[in-house]
């Protein structure tokens, strides 16, 4: 659907609006996060949703000025996009207690993403940012969650498969063209599906980096607990 606004072209408005809300809700758990952040400043949980909020405003912008962008602006968001699928791998790997381990999933991780890069830009297919985003959280973070789970037994570390496998219902959304209409199209289903898996993924990261212990610190120098 285009609307003509001062002579200019603007396609797909409610897209548009659908993902700067999603980039707006990233900022809001961006702060909530480092309000948080126990004296741990560079949290990857927190630039997950950093460069998914970039991802998804650049996403609205290229979709509303699509007759002036042309297909880069997509490329530029899927690639982002990935960026933040990456980092948020990063983050799981510090429940991993074998250091070979971790590297090794990091190392699959780099290798995967600029795989996925090379495919978004060679064929210039979505398809491709469903599918990274898939194997990354439900294979890999979805697994460490879970087997930290089942060792520390501690079912709170369930919150991120329950997420991951929650993200699926707007993937299948878009992928099998679900829409409400010429105005409510498959885009706008999607991302409003999507906003309860971004509050659980921000519970379930915001457990990813154990806190200290600050059982012999005065009340008044302990910083705010968990508030997710």
């Amino acid at each position: 659907m285009n609307v003509v606004v001062f002579g200019a072209v603007l396609t797909n408005p409610l897209t548009f609006v659908t993902d700067i809300s999603l980039a707006l809700i990233c900022a809001t758990l961006v702060a909530r996060l480092r309000a948080v952040s126990l004296g741990q400043p560079y949290r990857f949980s927190l630039w997950f949703f950093v460069l998914l909020g970039a991802s998804t405003a650049i996403g609205g912008i290229a979709h509303l000025l699509s007759w002036y962008l042309g297909p880069g602006a997509h490329y530029l968001a899927w690639l982002i996009n990935g960026l933040s699928v990456f980092v948020a791998e990063i983050g799981a790997t510090s429940l991993v207690r074998r250091r070979e381990v971790q590297r090794g999933l990091l190392v699959l991780a780099a290798i995967r993403y600029l795989l996925f890069a090379y495919l978004v830009l060679r064929s210039g297919r979505f398809l491709w940012v469903g599918l990274h985003a898939a194997f990354g959280f439900i294979v890999v973070i979805s697994t460490i969650h879970i087997v930290h789970s089942l060792r520390s037994r501690d079912r709170t570390y369930l919150v991120a498969p329950l997420a991951s496998f929650i993200m699926l219902i707007p993937a299948a959304t878009h992928a099998l063209n679900v829409h409400l209409g010429p105005t409510i199209d498959r885009n706008v289903v999607s991302h409003l599906l999507l906003v309860p898996a971004f509050y659980l993924l921000a519970r379930a990261f915001g457990r990813e980096h154990p806190p200290m212990d600050y059982s012999f610190t005065p009340p008044a120098e302990r910083p705010p607990t968990s508030r997710f």
